[in-house]
C-alpha cells in the first residue's frame, strides 16, 4: 500500500528481510546505520533486533549506529541518489511511477544496478500479527 506507515512492525520486517538476504550471501556479522527517525530508534525495535537475528540464525548484529540528519550517511546519500536519476529517467521516458510496483520495475530494468539489489516485499498482517517479540539478549556495540 502506497500509504503504508514506517512504523515499528514495517521496519523490524524490513530488519528480518535484509538478515535473511545477508545471511544467503554468508554474511555472519552487520552493523546498522540508519537516520534518527523514530521507529528505527524506538525501544522496541532496538529490543527486537537481537531476536530477530536469533530467528534468522547464523548471522550476529554487532551493533547499531544512528546519523545525525543529513550527516554521515554519504554512500547511502551516494546510492540513493543513482536511484532518484533512474526513477527519474523511467518516469521522463513515459514510465509510471506511481507505486511501489511502478518504483520496482523502473530500478530493476535499469541498467545501473551494479551493487545494488532491490525487493519488493509485502508486509502482511496488522497490529499484533507484526509485532517480533522483544529480546533481553545484548547487542554488543550497543547495549554496554
Amino acid at each position: 500500500d502506497v500509504n503504508e506507515r514506517q512504523d515499528f512492525a514495517a521496519v523490524t520486517a524490513v530488519i528480518r528481510h535484509v538478515l535473511q538476504v545477508l545471511k544467503e550471501y554468508g554474511v555472519k556479522r552487520v552493523t546498522f546505520r540508519s537516520d534518527q527517525a523514530g521507529a528505527y530508534k524506538s525501544s522496541s525495535t532496538l529490543a527486537s533486533i537481537q531476536s530477530i537475528a536469533d530467528e534468522v540464525g547464523g548471522i550476529t548484529v554487532v551493533g547499531y549506529y544512528f546519523s545525525e540528519a543529513q550527516a554521515g550517511k554519504g554512500p547511502c546519500d551516494r546510492t540513493s541518489a543513482i536511484v532518484k536519476g533512474v526513477t527519474r529517467s523511467y518516469a521522463d521516458a513515459g514510465g509510471k511511477v506511481l507505486n511501489p510496483e511502478d518504483f520496482y520495475h523502473a530500478v530493476t530494468t535499469s541498467r545501473h544496478r551494479e551493487g545494488i539489489s532491490y525487493h519488493l516485499v509485502h508486509l502482511e498482517g496488522s497490529g499484533e500479527d507484526k509485532k517480533p517479540k522483544l529480546s533481553t539478549t545484548k547487542i554488543p556495540e550497543m547495549s554496554k
